[in-house]
């Protein structure tokens, strides 16, 4: 049977293969999360469309809460005015579902 690829690929935030060209505009990187604004555009229509991702580190040794609960809070606090009432909150997991789960939890209870 061919290789497995890996579930997600590491992402440095720049990217031109496939379908859209991807470019970091800025990042804010912190102990516990990093805040990337990336211009996407598309290859065959030349849309372009300005995201934000939002990448938390400071999962615990244990990876399945957060080791530092306020960091936790004010970046759900970033993610929350970044978009307040607009587009949906897009939440990928690398490898724990558990993450996603505190993550649109957390951001749910404080709306």
């Amino acid at each position: 049977s061919p290789p497995r690829s890996p579930p997600c690929a590491d992402y440095d935030g720049e990217d031109d293969n496939g379908m859209y060209e991807v470019q970091l505009v800025e990042e804010e990187a912190t102990d516990y999360y990093t805040i990337r604004t990336l211009n996407l555009r598309d290859k065959a229509t030349g849309e372009r469309r300005a995201v934000k991702q939002f990448h938390y580190t400071g999962w615990s040794t244990s990876g399945s809460i957060p080791a530092n609960a306020l960091c936790f809070l004010k970046f759900i606090d970033k993610m929350s005015e970044s978009h307040p009432g607009k587009a949906p909150v897009v939440v990928h997991c690398r490898c724990v579902q558990l993450h996603c789960v505190a993550v649109l939890m957390v951001h749910t209870v404080l709306l």
